[in-house]
């Protein structure tokens, strides 16, 4: 399935762009490599990849404003050194997401498949939305565009009279079918003959208001036509029916935009069923705020997210409540600051159930002519698997120093020939000042 995807990788430093690339080629993605922006796009506008993986936020910026890129997702490649700075620019320029380098192979190959995987679902819900809409325009010009014909039924000759346009619209002449029930009753198709015979009964033996039946007809080219009948019983004083009249309409393009409909709106349901899949596996769901009415909508994963059970009506103020109670202000003076115009990207801790997790939400607000923010779109990201690995990197980090600090070992590193690193019984042992010992060329001295 990798192989479908292509993925342009921006990078100024070659050597770390093709390392990468090696990465991703290694795990079967087409990988486009580009140094600078300029190539960037214009691989971009050539290939249209699904995702791009881009160093340096003014890159990213650019590329969000790329047409080729409407539909593909932006990712931010971070390095760890540059801090968080760098990210939320990155973010605040565009960029759905980031990626913090170095990173091990694995986990990078893994968050690549998510963004992947969330592009296709979101792709396949836009066409299938795009779809949806042509198939009712489609639907409502096939019920005004109908053709019609009249036919009339003598039950007790068992002949019909039927409208030579109705015998045209099947591709014959008036002269051709004879004005016989059995001729009439031949260009039936054979698997809705027993079906339209049964309603007709019905109605003459006064069972049903009216006659009304929707079935195939033969076309004299060998194709297949929808009519819907419609007909209406003449009875004498005792309620027998001598005669039926009616109309036989074409609503073959009716049926068909029925079908093409039926047929999108179950990619409809199959298209959410992965978007729900992917933001299960990736932990994220998505919102959306009707600011006016104070009405919040969720995705099933946003309730997943906040343990709350799928369907229950929202407010904003009943999602506050679920932030911990240490939290809130700091929500509310970022929820405050984005009505205000500014970006909304928080981190913050939530009660879900008898558990305390960590989420992460950004959001898009649309204001009126007055200023006023009317809705907000955003997505909440499960993130306490990384809160936990972080404060146990820190932990570890921590636990490492100690151990260094207080050993009886001089410990010295020296890293592309300088030294970045000395603990305190170094300078100790040699009978140096920590800061005699800073300005020494130790290198020098070995």
């Amino acid at each position: 399935m990798a192989q479908a995807f292509k993925i342009l990788l921006l990078d100024h430093q070659p050597t770390l762009l093709h390392r990468t690339a090696q990465v991703l080629r290694s795990a079967g993605y087409q990988v486009l490599e580009a140094t600078n922006g300029e190539e960037g796009l214009h691989l971009a506008a050539e290939h249209q990849p699904e995702l791009a993986l881009a160093a340096g936020s003014e890159v990213c910026r650019r590329l969000k404003d790329e047409p080729a890129l409407a539909g593909s997702l932006v990712v931010l490649l971070s390095a760890g050194e540059t801090g968080s700075e760098d990210q939320a620019l990155g973010l605040e320029c565009g960029a759905d997401d980031y990626i913090v380098r170095p990173i091990p192979n694995r986990e990078f190959v893994a968050r690549v498949e998510t963004f992947l995987r969330l592009q296709k679902a979101l792709s396949e819900r836009a066409q299938v939305e795009t779809a949806l809409h042509l198939s009712q325009a489609r639907h409502e010009q096939a019920s005004k565009a109908g053709q019609s014909g009249v036919w009339d039924w003598d039950l007790r000759m068992d002949e019909i009279f039927v409208d030579p346009n109705l015998k045209a619209m099947l591709g014959y002449a008036d002269h051709e079918i004879r004005n016989q029930r059995d001729d009439w009753g031949r260009l039936v198709h054979p698997d809705d003959a027993q079906a339209v015979m049964a309603a007709a009964t019905a109605h003459i033996e006064g069972r049903t208001p009216v006659y009304e039946i929707a079935h195939r007809r033969l076309h004299r080219d060998g194709s297949i036509r929808w009519y819907l009948s419609r007909g209406t019983a003449v009875r004498d004083e005792n309620g027998v029916a001598y005669r039926m009249i009616g109309t036989d309409t074409d609503i073959t393009e009716r049926k068909q935009a029925e079908s093409h409909r039926d047929a999108t709106l179950e990619a409809w349901r199959e298209s959410e069923a992965r978007l729900s899949e992917a933001q299960a596996v990736a932990h994220v769901g998505s919102w959306h705020l009707d600011t006016l009415n104070d009405r919040l909508l969720w995705s099933d994963e946003a309730y997943r997210i906040f343990d709350i059970p799928v369907g229950t009506p929202l407010t904003f103020d009943k999602f506050l409540e679920r932030v911990l109670p240490e939290d809130r202000e700091y929500v509310t003076t970022a929820w405050t600051a984005a009505l205000q115009g500014e970006p909304y990207d928080v981190e913050h801790r939530i009660v879900a159930g008898d558990e305390v997790k960590w989420v992460r939400e950004r959001a898009a607000t649309t204001f009126d002519e007055d200023g006023r923010v009317i809705r907000a779109i955003g997505t909440v990201q499960d993130i306490t698997e990384r809160k936990l690995a972080e404060r146990a990197l820190l932990d570890s980090e921590e636990k490492f120093r100690s151990v260094v600090e207080h050993t009886t070992v001089g410990i010295v590193v020296i890293q592309d020939g300088r030294q970045v690193f000395h603990n305190v019984r170094t300078y100790e042992m040699l009978g140096y000042t920590e800061d005699e010992f800073q300005k020494l060329d130790f290198l020098a001295r070995i």
